[in-house]
């Protein structure tokens, strides 16, 4: 019973918690982790390496600032649209 508090500091700390070390590694998008697994694309091309820092960094202040915002909406439909955007991807590359 005690549990099931909606009092519980714990339920809306987590989610809403920006310091969260996962929050920086799931905004990335899609196509880093796509283009080292081309072979026709290395990974050590430094105009991909850059295009991914300074996509990230502006990335996680928005994730920061929406989740204030609109109280985790937003981030919830990012996590959603990443996490089910990974696994396609990796599907579809190793079915070629």
């Amino acid at each position: 019973i005690e549990p099931t508090d909606p009092t519980e500091p714990t339920d809306p700390i987590e989610p809403t918690d920006p310091t969260d070390p996962a929050n920086p590694t799931e905004p990335t998008d899609p196509t880093d982790p796509a283009q080292p697994n081309e072979p026709g694309k290395p990974n050590t091309d430094p105009g991909s390496v850059d295009d991914g820092t300074s996509k990230e960094v502006p990335a996680e202040g928005a994730a920061t600032a929406g989740c204030s915002a609109a109280g985790g909406g937003q981030l919830s439909g990012l996590l959603m649209a990443l996490a089910l955007g990974l696994p396609l991807a990796s599907r579809r590359r190793r079915k070629k």
